[in-house]
């Protein structure tokens, strides 16, 4: 654990060991003393996938280098392809998005999401459908949370 300067008793857990910027940025960020064990692993994981994310822009940018070949000399040609750098990158992001809404989710206080996966493009009707099944669905097995 760390102390924040400036802020007393507040601490954060330290980060995990290998974060670049972008990752470390996020923990410093999000991190706090009260997480739970789930809210870190999917921390650890939201920071390491914002890492990715910066390694995939950067040599979709042209910059930095895919890999390292060391080809003896007189050896073959080889050639080598990479693809699907930027649909990664995409799934990649859907990735990190998802993460940081169930740590959210997860936190204390945090209120539930009230509209679809569309999100504000949406017409919202689809949540008010889930919600009267899911009573149904609670009111047949008698569940006490539809109280």
């Amino acid at each position: 654990f760390r102390v924040l300067p400036g802020v007393s008793g507040l601490t954060i857990p330290k980060a995990p060991t290998g974060l670049r910027a972008r990752g470390r940025r996020t923990w410093k960020d999000l991190a706090s003393d009260e997480m739970t064990p789930e809210q870190r692993i999917l921390l650890e994981e939201s920071c390491r996938s914002a890492d990715r994310l910066d390694e995939l822009d950067a040599l979709l940018r042209g910059k930095g280098a895919w890999f390292d070949l060391d080809i003896p000399d007189g050896s073959e040609v080889a050639t080598v392809v990479v693809d699907r750098a930027l649909a990664e990158a995409r799934q990649q992001q859907n990735v990190l998005k998802q993460l940081l809404v169930t740590f959210r989710q997860l936190s204390p206080g945090a209120k539930p999401q009230e509209r679809g996966s569309r999100g504000a493009y949406g017409s919202g009707s689809s949540v008010v459908a889930k919600d009267e099944v899911g009573e149904r669905r609670a009111s047949r097995r008698g569940d006490w949370r539809s109280a």
